[in-house]
């Protein structure tokens, strides 16, 4: 299984250019745990490290995304923010896979 460090939580979320809150928001739990995740004080499920792990690998290769999120997310957009994640992440491994990577 993937392993992450605070220190990674804490800069995908700023590659996402999301508050704690918002970042909570997207993984689906309390501000307060996302901030403990950052402190080191609670760890991540499986789910949500392989949530991590896929926006991580859309931040890499997608610019426009954090403002994309941003915009999703004001007004509870949640859903829409992760098809989107997800998508992106599904549409660059299906590129990577034609390209033989």
């Amino acid at each position: 299984m993937f392993k992450i460090e605070p220190t990674d939580i804490t800069a995908l979320r700023k590659a996402l250019k999301l508050t704690q809150q918002e970042f909570a928001q997207l993984l689906g739990v309390h501000h307060m745990t996302a901030s403990k995740w950052e402190r080191g004080e609670l760890k991540p499920t499986g789910y949500q490290l392989a949530l991590m792990t896929d926006f991580r690998q859309v931040v890499e290769k997608n610019d426009n995304i954090p403002s994309i999120l941003s915009a999703m997310l004001v007004g509870s957009s949640i859903t829409n923010a992760l098809f989107i994640l997800l998508h992106r992440v599904r549409m660059t491994t299906k590129l990577e896979k034609k390209r033989g990577r």
